[in-house]
């Protein structure tokens, strides 16, 4: 009784120090997952807590081994002053997971302020749903129909573009001159020249004249 009245701890999960030695003397800082597999036993203190609620625990949505739980087990004796071969403080049950001895440490939580208290609803109280008031950005009036009259404005110029260009089109189709061409072959050239007597003129003006140098050759008196 005189050793466990010597190792008489304060844990504060909440605190930078979480563990604390009766006296005030001796204050230790915990890795978060021993901070964690520590609280559990002692809110389950005197009685057995299994590895596997343990390693839920600490590790929450994490495969992890029952070494990397053993570890921790170990990382706290050590800080309690305790060691697995005497095991004063935290027992190992085997097969079965661990147990923290009663009346060896006093685990504090943080006291709530009155303040803190008025922003919290009473237990029984109904809570309101939270809600979220979410304001919709709206154009005014002038400036939305300022947007459509750009809109319509910028249809209506494309709109007359199209018609101007598709008017060019039909404009020069209705007006150009259709030229119809004559085929002759000479020497082995293919001679093309427009269908008429001044198109035959040219053609017996170039005809063998470039016997060697062509296979096919245009005439017309267009340049274009």
């Amino acid at each position: 009784m005189t050793k466990q009245k010597n190792n008489l701890w304060t844990f504060n999960p909440t605190l930078r120090r979480q563990l604390t030695k009766k006296n005030g003397e001796i204050s230790k800082k915990l890795h978060s997952t021993d901070c964690k597999i520590l609280e559990i036993l002692c809110q389950h203190e005197g009685s057995t807590v299994s590895k596997s609620t343990l390693i839920k625990a600490a590790w929450p949505g994490r495969v992890v081994s029952k070494a990397s739980l053993t570890q921790s087990i170990a990382h706290l004796r050590m800080a309690l002053g305790d060691n697995g071969r005497e095991q004063n403080i935290i027992k190992t049950v085997p097969k079965h997971g661990y147990c923290l001895v009663k009346d060896v440490i006093e685990m504090k939580m943080p006291v709530v302020s009155v303040q803190d208290n008025r922003l919290i609803p009473p237990p029984n109280s109904p809570q309101e749903p939270l809600k979220v008031e979410v304001q919709e950005k709206k154009l005014s009036p002038q400036r939305s129909n300022y947007i459509q009259k750009f809109i319509l404005l910028v249809l209506s110029l494309i709109l007359l573009l199209s018609i101007a260009w598709l008017t060019q089109i039909i404009y020069y189709d209705n007006t150009t001159e259709r030229i119809e061409w004559e085929r002759r072959d000479y020497l082995g050239v293919t001679y093309f020249f427009n269908s008429n007597e001044s198109g035959e003129n040219h053609f017996k003006a170039f005809k063998g004249a470039y016997k060697n140098n062509l296979f096919m050759l245009y005439i017309s008196e267009n340049p274009e």
